[in-house]
């Protein structure tokens, strides 16, 4: 089995969106990534269960069960996944689904 490092960065972040690099390394070889994720996006996909950075991460480990590390656009919206893999708020979901509730979980079903 192939080792992959996946290394998450943020570059910047405006009152919308957050922008991180991504290192996807295996072996000698590495490619780099620009990831968008929008404000929006991340409180729709996750309910703020995990961190912006975890959703990156576990996004690309997605895509690389899919893909191989070069053909992962260079630059990706996390907002559009679901427009070419319509099955990843699914896993999103999957991801999020044995994590304690949070206090936005629980206020919203009282």
């Amino acid at each position: 089995m192939i080792n992959i490092e996946i290394k998450v960065r943020q570059l910047s972040k405006t009152n919308t969106t957050t922008t991180f690099e991504v290192n996807i390394i295996t072996g000698e070889t590495q490619t780099k990534h620009l990831v968008y994720l929008d404000n929006a996006d991340y409180q729709e996909l996750t309910a703020g269960k995990i961190t912006p950075e975890e959703l990156v991460r576990k996004t690309m480990e997605f895509l690389l069960q899919k893909k191989p590390k070069e053909s992962i656009l260079r630059e990706l919206d996390i907002g559009q996944i679901s427009g070419y893999l319509p099955e990843y708020p699914e896993q999103v979901k999957e991801w999020l689904k044995d994590l304690p509730a949070t206090e936005d979980d629980l206020s919203s079903t009282r």
